[in-house]
């Protein structure tokens, strides 16, 4: 009996949502803007082009979801991003956080890194975009968060408002 493409007992193995944050070869990053149903295609769009130039920034394309991993911000990538003029996220009352307790929701500030007066060093700058969501479900946060920094970081202007609830 032949099998086509999202019949039959086939199960994907890489199932993206809609938000998440994609790499093809782990100097890339997509956005993933159509997720899967029954299909193992999704439709990216480029954040931030490879090293070498198979894609430029704003392209979307239909492509294989196998071809694709998951970006998860952890602990190592947050240190990298600590580096001038860059920008990144944090939050003290983050769930599973130094101040987590009994809420419902919790916020994450997006701020610069600027050097110190002195010149030794980094500093934060004043948070200039807030995100907010349900302490259920951080992850729609965490990767909102990201997207908004590479956003900025690629040069893009941030929107009127001055925050936003996922």
């Amino acid at each position: 009996m032949p099998m086509f493409f999202g019949v039959g007992e086939r199960k994907w193995t890489n199932m993206f949502k809609v938000g998440d944050i994609v790499t093809r070869d782990g100097t890339d990053r997509h956005e993933v803007i159509i997720g899967q149903d029954e299909w193992p295609t999704i439709r990216v769009r480029c954040i931030k082009a490879p090293v070498l130039p198979w894609t430029s920034i704003g392209t979307e394309e239909d492509n294989l979801a196998r071809r694709y991993q998951l970006i998860k911000r952890t602990d190592m990538e947050k240190k990298d991003r600590k580096k001038n003029l860059k920008h990144d996220y944090s939050g003290d009352c983050v769930p599973g956080g130094k101040y987590s307790g009994g809420y419902l929701k919790f916020s994450v500030g997006i701020f610069q890194w600027l050097p110190k007066a002195g010149g030794k060093g980094l500093k934060k700058s004043k948070v200039i975009y807030r995100i907010s969501g349900f302490c259920a479900n951080p992850d729609a946060v965490y990767r909102r968060a990201e997207f908004i920094c590479e956003r900025l970081d690629s040069g893009d202007m941030l929107p009127k408002r001055k925050s936003e609830t996922v």
